[in-house]
């Protein structure tokens, strides 16, 4: 073999150590941690340790590991200027397809960017290899050489697993909470532990299950209830609202949002009172809602809504559900409706790239995702400007598939934290604290920052109540026959002020006060079936929008309903305790709900 040139060698010895210095420098010291840190510098050395011996060319081994390491850093920083959110494992799902390839043309500094990392890193990398010598060692026996050789392989492949293991030398960088991991800059840390963390483990299957509970026929009580509340049905109990018609259906999710009735400072507040909340002649069902998030996650609420599954079933893993989960449901909202003829879409608030989000509803089988920034909705946009959006493409929908049924889900961001407006700032009443001088139960003073918090909450809930009640009047004050359901998706936490206020909620509600938002269901079908679930899970929404609107439910919405009807819209604090074990067994052992990749 042919020895290097003689200046490539020192060449490539400069441009390891300084491609070594960038990293460290722009990748590892921006981590938000010094364990990151050393996490990151611990895997890089490691790796060009394992590479030097795998490869007996040490400088080759320092350059590929700084351009590995450089490249996730690199990609995973572009992806967070243009999409706001870094790369994590489960994108490498995504990356290799023409979808991928359409929205990075779309940016043109983005894509030659990208080519350039295409391009450029393997032929550096060949020119590496080609510019550093196999180390010799002359001196020393054959046997001799290949034994440090496997030691060294060894030695450092250990040391890589090792602080990849979660349990192992560096495990406090794993499990991370989601919000913070897709918002920090501990890119590489980031990306390497999400493959731990978007591992999806499902509840297992048990010998120890009660066999006789069955989730294919109905329960007899549970008919008779039906019949005596005028919805005669044939099999689980379901017909269209009107003979050979569906209604459309509108659900809206309301960004951090709940009645501030709930507060017990607020009972005696007139300032309080919404109209959004309060069920008239059109309401089919209301009241408290059972989320499984707190202060944010609004993605984990949008992801059980559309698939009736709790993220927290998945543990860590569903905190990534619009990642490593949507593209394996088999069962949601939308397929559901859309077997039935509707057509089913949704508008986001802003950029639809974000959290996945474009990729997951694709994967859910909507037909289509209005990008709401890229129709011009601005940051934190009111909710009357997402609803005149909404009715702009829903009349626009309605226009080219009038004859489908129309299913559309929007969003909205305006209850979106901060809730940090000076009081000055806001409009009157709102310009003064709602609660000076009130105490929780725990002797604790609702101060200055909490009245601030809660006066915004409260002066932009006001603007959400004349929103609402004018999209209200919209849908249902026509002849086309409407479902409209709008929902909570979590509280706000005021930066955790939140916490010290007390909550007025049922005995049975359990510990989790804090996950306790509403849902309001409307329609404007005379004789339309009336729902009694004065505590509800959010799991149990789309079988219910799918009750109200008279959607025949296949196998996995049809158990969806008898856990509803059983447990009494409980999930978790479901009272027969045998219930949930043998309902996860069927969804996830028998019907499949989750394929594979």
């Amino acid at each position: 073999m042919s020895q290097p040139m003689h200046w490539r060698r020192p060449l490539l010895m400069i441009l390891a150590s300084a491609g070594v210095a960038v990293v460290e420098y722009f990748c590892v010291l921006s981590a938000s941690t010094l364990d990151e840190r050393c996490f990151v510098t611990a895997l890089m050395l490691a790796s060009a340790l394992a590479i030097g011996f795998a490869t007996r060319r040490a400088w080759f081994g320092v350059f590929c590991s700084a351009s590995v390491f450089g490249l996730i850093w690199a990609s995973s920083s572009l992806k967070f200027k243009y999409l706001a959110v870094p790369a994590i494992a489960p994108d490498l799902y995504y990356f290799f397809s023409f979808d991928t390839v359409k929205v990075v043309a779309d940016y043109p500094l983005l894509a030659l960017a990208s080519l350039a990392l295409i391009l450029g890193i393997p032929f550096l990398l060949w020119l590496a290899w080609h510019s550093d010598a196999p180390a010799a060692f002359p001196h020393y026996p054959a046997a001799q050489r290949r034994r440090w050789r496997q030691m060294g392989v060894a030695g450092s492949v250990l040391v890589v697993v090792a602080s990849l293991t979660p349990h192992g030398l560096f495990g406090q960088v794993f499990g991370k909470p989601m919000w913070i991991a897709v918002n920090d800059h501990s890119f590489i840390t980031n990306f390497l532990a999400s493959f731990y963390d978007t591992q999806i483990v499902i509840p297992p299957a048990s010998d120890a299950l009660d066999q006789s509970i069955s989730w294919t026929e109905p329960d007899k009580n549970a008919e008779a209830a039906s019949v005596n509340q005028g919805f005669e049905t044939a099999s689980i109990g379901v017909q269209p609202a009107i003979e050979g018609l569906r209604p459309d259906i509108v659900a809206v999710l309301e960004e951090s949002t709940f009645d501030p009735m709930l507060m017990t400072v607020c009972r005696k507040q007139p300032l309080c009172r919404r109209a959004m909340f309060e069920p008239d002649a059109r309401t089919l069902a209301h009241g408290l809602l059972g989320v499984h998030t707190f202060g944010g996650g609004t993605w984990t609420s949008e992801f059980a809504f559309i698939t009736g599954l709790a993220h927290t079933l998945f543990g860590n893993a569903g905190l990534y559900a619009p990642y490593n989960l949507a593209p394996r449901v088999q069962f949601n909202i939308a397929r559901s409706l859309k077997a039935h003829g509707y057509r089913v879409v949704a508008l986001y608030p802003m950029k639809s790239s974000f959290i996945n989000a474009d990729n997951a509803y694709r994967d859910y089988g909507f037909d289509a995702l209005y990008d709401g920034a890229d129709l011009g909705l601005k940051k934190h946009p009111r909710d009357a400007q997402v609803f005149d959006l909404f009715w702009k493409l829903y009349q626009q929908e309605r226009a080219d598939h009038p004859q489908q049924p129309m299913f559309f889900f929007v969003l909205t961001l305006r209850q979106h934290g901060p809730h940090m407006t000076p009081l000055k700032k806001l409009p009157a009443p709102y310009r003064q604290a709602p609660f000076p001088g009130q105490f929780s139960s725990s002797n604790r003073a609702l101060d200055d920052w909490l009245n601030l918090n809660a006066a915004n909450y409260l002066q932009r809930n006001a603007e959400s109540d004349v929103a609402m009640q004018a999209l209200e009047s919209r849908l249902l004050d026509r002849d086309t026959p409407t479902i409209l359901m709008h929902f909570g998706d979590h509280q706000p936490s005021f930066d955790g002020a939140i916490m010290v206020v007390d909550r007025q909620l049922p005995p049975d509600w359990g510990d989790n006060g804090h996950w306790a938002t509403y849902y309001m269901l409307k329609s404007n079908i005379p004789g339309a079936r009336r729902f009694d679930y004065p505590k509800l899970d959010i799991v149990y929404l789309g079988g219910l929008l799918l009750d109200a609107a008279g959607v025949p439910p296949n196998s996995y919405y049809g158990a969806n309903r008898l856990l509803r009807e059983r447990c009494a819209g409980r999930y978790e604090e479901c009272a027969d305790r045998r219930m949930l074990p043998s309902y996860h067994d069927y969804i996830f052992h028998r019907i499949g709900m989750l394929g594979e990749l």
